[in-house]
């Protein structure tokens, strides 16, 4: 195995200062996107997930094909007139995916059609994976505008401090790199101030994006699957448990920069990169092994990974050289291991006989 890749979840879409860290372990990262691009889509500066040559590889299950353009539309909508309907209908769909009674079914149907008005409706056999598609979508307009509001709020911040500077004669033209540091440190003071979507809210867009997955097998996609999502794991980890009869294994810890560096990003990755060659070489052997190892009638974290303390140390000391902690912050990222039953078993649920094994990564 040349490349160590991951499958992110449930986000559709990966922002640069929650992908730049990722990209200190993996080499390739996977999204599934709940509509596909234009046959002529070309990458432009503020798509800035396709920015990275190769890094983020995209899939659409199901392709909507000929009702690209009639659920673009819709979407347009949603975001042109979300005062109006959007916290409604986002609602809805949402109770719809988690199963709940049909009470409500007549509503979120009258909604739809109003919003599709003169458009010929999805067949009912596709209702749920168009109202999957629709959550997802919402749950990007929302995650753009809250990554935009945040960007305002910490740059009014930086420019509030700025100005109490200048008042009390200190020296007003710091460093650019400097800058953007307290800029993104900023930002992430703001998003623990902001409030969070509720529990189930994340865990209905979980739900959403499990549709969306299980509507077309798309092969190859990586073992190891990687989310920020509390509540997915947690959905994750608990239909584990309760189809295996066992918890899953914490087997790996290691830490990333928890902002995005200054001007310096491309070096200061490229560098750590070539201090950690070794070591990602032998993480990228060790756990492609594990998922490819058969049966594990006992699943012991110092016996399946007991170098784990020193990959855990090694990582930690190159990080600290190049993202020191006091000024790039930390995040946690925790890989379990899902013994016997692959992440693709369990959330396709098919009746087949579990298979292989499953790494989940939790960034907290």
């Amino acid at each position: 195995m040349n490349i160590l890749t991951t499958l992110y979840f449930p986000q559709t879409q990966l922002p640069v200062h929650h992908r730049l860290p990722l990209s200190l372990l993996f080499d390739q990262l996977h999204l599934l996107q709940p509509v596909e691009k234009a046959p002529d889509h070309a990458p432009v500066p503020d798509d800035d997930h396709f920015m990275e040559s190769d890094f983020c590889q995209v899939h659409t299950p199901a392709p909507l094909g000929t009702d690209r353009d009639r659920f673009l539309h819709l979407v347009q909508d949603i975001r042109e007139r979300k005062d109006d309907y959007t916290s409604q209908l986002s609602a809805l769909t949402l109770a719809a995916l988690s199963g709940k009674e049909q009470t409500q079914e007549r509503s979120h149907n009258d909604i739809l059609g109003a919003l599709r008005q003169s458009h010929t409706r999805t067949p009912d056999s596709d209702e749920t994976l168009w109202q999957a598609r629709l959550v997802l979508k919402i749950g990007e307009i929302l995650d753009t505008e809250e990554d935009e509001l945040n960007l305002e709020i910490a740059s009014l911040s930086e420019q509030k401090d700025r100005l109490f500077k200048e008042l009390k004669g200190e020296n007003s033209s710091p460093e650019s790199s400097d800058d953007d540091d307290d800029l993104f440190t900023g930002i992430l003071e703001q998003q623990e101030q902001i409030s969070r979507p509720s529990g189930a809210t994340l865990r209905n867009r979980f739900r959403a994006w499990q549709k969306l997955y299980q509507a077309e097998v798309i092969p190859d996609l990586p073992t190891i699957w990687t989310t920020r999502c509390q509540e997915s794991a947690e959905l994750i980890l608990d239909a584990y448990e309760n189809r295996s009869g066992r918890t899953a294994l914490p087997l790996l810890q290691l830490e990333l920069p928890a902002r995005l560096p200054g001007h310096d990003t491309t070096e200061r990755i490229a560098a750590f990169h070539n201090e950690t060659a070794n070591l990602h070489q032998t993480l990228r052997r060790k756990l492609h092994e594990l998922t490819h190892r058969e049966e594990l009638i006992l699943a012991e974290a110092d016996v399946l990974l007991p170098e784990a303390r020193e990959y855990q140390e090694q990582w930690r000391t190159a990080l600290d050289t190049h993202f020191p902690g006091a000024r790039y912050g930390r995040l946690s990222l925790t890989v379990h291991l899902l013994a016997n039953i692959s992440l693709e078993h369990l959330l396709r649920d098919d009746g087949q006989t579990p298979s292989g094994h499953g790494l989940l990564a939790v960034i907290s």
